[in-house]
């Protein structure tokens, strides 16, 4: 699922802290950063109207009365204005009884793989 469809949730799980997890999956480069930043905050707006709306307990219902983390798996290096992004995120996740996280997962080809 690239980071631009805003029509799911990329994955919805629950963690053995019984953390609901949100997950934006992201494997775009930043070769165009302005245009990244952008999708990334559209993702993640859709992930708060998501939870305001009252969608994620339609959806999973395990989710009531846990603690919500929306988490961006990243395949490269965030930079610096994206991780403000992210702080700015977090700021207002708050509001909704959830948190913004991330973390980096690059992706690497083996070759010796048949």
């Amino acid at each position: 699922m690239p980071i631009d469809d805003l029509s799911v949730v990329d994955a919805i799980s629950l963690d053995p802290h019984g953390v609901v997890n949100l997950s934006i999956f992201d494997a775009w480069d930043w070769t165009d950063e302005g245009i990244h930043l952008l999708a990334i905050q559209k993702k993640i707006n859709l992930y708060f109207e998501f939870i305001q709306s009252g969608q994620l307990l339609e959806a999973y219902p395990d989710a009531a009365g846990k603690k919500i983390l929306i988490n961006l798996v990243a395949a490269e290096q965030i930079p610096p204005q994206g991780l403000e992004l992210l702080r700015r995120a977090d700021a207002l996740a708050m509001k909704l009884n959830a948190r913004v996280s991330h973390e980096v997962h690059p992706f690497q080809f083996d070759s010796t793989r048949e």
